[in-house]
């Protein structure tokens, strides 16, 4: 057995980290940027309702012709957040850990969202955690960064999404994080996650992924007017499509590095155009609409229970986890995009009903 002892760490780290690293993400950035371009392609298609083709000649309405285009690359710059950081007396600040050929921008281990676990303080499901990893990987990253960052704090600095454009000014990484929330305008919701929490990185419990897209929806709904709204608001629903993308990839229901995660994401980005359906996408909305939450009306529903219904679904497809066959990632990949595609159509046709509706009435 290995003594991650601090100079051991040191030392393995010096030696991997001198190869060349690529980011670590979820879906890739062509994989987001992709579902949100094929979610306006269908809401202008034959199977759109009424509800969906109108919100999305209401968002070209006031965001111009390529709206689509400035929210789609929202969403994929989302794994560019640098407002997290592992901090120690000893190694300073980083916000990138570079494992050998791959980076692990601290940021994104906000992204995941653990639903086969059992909640935590205040959280119906908590975010990553170390000990959450399913059992048997080859590549050991987990492990790696675990060792790495032994001891080390979570610290979160500047604005949130700092790092990309437009991010929020005054209001804190922590506040994005911790929001779980809100069924009225005067009724906020936050974890209750005590700070010693982030002490050791090792042990840390993060928010679940929910928690920051109710976060960025309700930048991208509050402060508009009944009817109106404007491009930087609409842009934050990059975010918010991003962070529920997210939860449709089995290795994020996970809390796993390893187990193919980076090879079944390439794997998808590799195939998109042949894992796009709009008969899928469209059985997938139905789906949800015939479903406890989306039987509400659709202005009551919360984000996080639209996520919840896309993830539970990949949460049961554990094959991409073990198995590095065509076939299994072909079936899994056209089920977890087309889902990815459908859920950005739902968010935003929420918007657009959420928009035409009083502020004390919105729920999120």
């Amino acid at each position: 057995m290995i003594n991650f002892s601090p100079r051991n760490r040191f030392f393995l780290f010096m030696c991997i980290s001198a190869c060349m690293p690529t980011p670590l993400n979820a879906w890739q950035y062509q994989t987001h940027l992709t579902a949100v371009i094929n979610a306006f392609e269908y809401m202008g298609g034959q199977l759109a309702s009424a509800d969906q083709t109108k919100a999305a000649h209401f968002l070209k309405n006031f965001g111009g012709d390529d709206i689509h285009i400035i929210i789609a690359r929202k969403s994929g710059n989302t794994d560019e957040f640098t407002d997290t950081y592992a901090t120690s007396w000893w190694n300073g600040k980083r916000g990138n850990i570079d494992l050998g050929s791959k980076r692990i921008n601290i940021s994104t281990l906000w992204h995941f969202l653990s639903i086969t676990k059992q909640g935590c303080c205040g959280n119906e499901f908590p975010g990553f955690s170390f000990s959450f990893a399913p059992p048997r990987s080859g590549t050991h990253y987990n492990k790696l960064l675990r060792a790495f960052l032994f001891n080390h704090k979570v610290e979160n600095t500047g604005f949130a999404g700092f790092g990309i454009s437009m991010p929020i000014r005054l209001i804190g990484p922590i506040d994005a994080y911790r929001f779980r929330g809100q069924s009225t305008a005067f009724r906020a919701f936050y974890s209750i996650t005590p700070e010693k929490n982030y002490l050791q990185l090792q042990n840390t419990i993060f928010e679940p992924s929910t928690n920051a897209a109710a976060f960025w929806y309700a930048q991208a709904i509050e402060g508009t007017r009944v009817g109106m709204t404007d491009i930087q608001h609409i842009g934050y629903l990059g975010h918010v499509m991003h962070l529920a993308n997210d939860a449709t990839v089995t290795h994020h229901l996970y809390s796993t590095l390893d187990h193919y995660h980076d090879e079944y994401e390439q794997f998808v980005n590799d195939n998109l155009p042949s894992l796009y359906s709009e008969t899928k996408v469209n059985e997938l909305i139905s789906l949800f609409y015939n479903s406890a939450a989306g039987r509400k009306c659709l202005k009551n529903t919360m984000i996080r229970d639209i996520i919840l219904f896309f993830a539970r679904r990949s949460a049961g497809m554990t094959a991409p986890l073990y198995s590095d066959l065509f076939e299994v990632r072909k079936n899994c990949g056209k089920e977890q995009f087309c889902a990815s595609v459908a859920e950005n159509v739902i968010i935003i046709t929420k918007y657009y009903l959420d928009i035409h509706c009083e502020r004390n009435d919105r729920v999120f």
